[in-house]
């Protein structure tokens, strides 16, 4: 799971060649909503209605498998960053420092690596983990759109794909 950067990816495909990469929701999200206001049709958005614009037909820039997120919603599989993002947060809180230079970032590396290994031994000797529970406003989102999604076929087989989506868009809020 990624951001959209292209860098991040190629990297990703490159260093790993039989990785599954995806993108995550969020961003997606954002990334469409700001296109759709720099083209301008912010009010047809607004209104609903169909816009067409004027521009060639081009390609797009991620493939569909790395930003749809049906199978992860139907699995009720993360669809977000927010466990990397949590990490990041935390460590730059340890790290005192949004930039740190290279000394202090190798340090707190090496403290992080310390702490995980020792985490890994205690997991080897049967230590119980406890993930904090989710949200409930979230869980009951996910629950809905995972029983949305898995309706899918349903609605395709009526040729109902749009009420299929707007089922879908009364669930998802892009903040």
């Amino acid at each position: 799971m990624a951001d959209f950067e292209k860098a991040i990816i190629n990297a990703s495909l490159q260093t790993f060649p039989d990785v599954n990469v995806s993108c995550g929701f969020f961003h997606l999200g954002r990334s469409m909503y700001r296109k759709i206001h720099s083209e301008g049709l912010q009010e047809a958005y607004n209104e609903l209605l169909p816009a067409r614009g004027r521009r060639r037909r081009v390609l797009p820039r991620y493939a569909i498998d790395v930003w749809n997120q049906h199978d992860a919603t139907k699995e009720g599989a993360h669809r977000a960053t927010n466990v990397s993002e949590g990490w990041h947060n935390r460590f730059r809180m340890v790290a005192a420092k949004h930039h740190p230079d290279l000394y202090s970032a190798l340090t707190e590396f090496q403290k992080e690596q310390a702490d995980t290994e020792s985490l890994v031994g205690e997991f080897e000797m049967g230590r119980a983990v406890k993930a904090a529970a989710p949200k409930s406003k979230w869980v009951a989102t996910q629950k809905r759109l995972q029983t949305i999604t898995l309706t899918y076929l349903t609605y395709k087989e009526e040729d109902r794909v749009i009420p299929f989506l707007r089922a879908l868009g009364h669930n998802i809020v892009i903040s």
